[in-house]
């Protein structure tokens, strides 16, 4: 299996492409979802994979899941560095 960009290389069982993302979140919608989705994303001028990114990631914050997450690496960052002030 080849994917665009992947110039031809696989490992394994697993095509690979050289990007900044790691992993890949799916999901199966109607066609009519579907159309909606690439309706709306041409309308804000993204892709739908942008979209739907950006769809995931409102929804981790409205849970406070983000905010959390970023309060603790704070948390961790000023406890490394008061040890390594002392």
């Amino acid at each position: 299996m080849n994917v665009e960009g992947s110039e031809g290389k696989t490992s394994g069982k697993k095509w690979i492409k050289k990007t900044r993302r790691e992993s890949f979140v799916w999901a199966r919608v109607s066609p009519e979802e579907r159309k909606l989705l690439e309706e709306l994303a041409k309308a804000l001028g993204l892709s739908v994979a942008e979209l739907v990114r950006f769809a995931i990631l409102q929804e981790l914050d409205k849970r406070s899941l983000l905010t959390a997450r970023i309060q603790k690496l704070k948390e961790e960052f000023e406890t490394n560095k008061s040890k390594g002030e002392k």
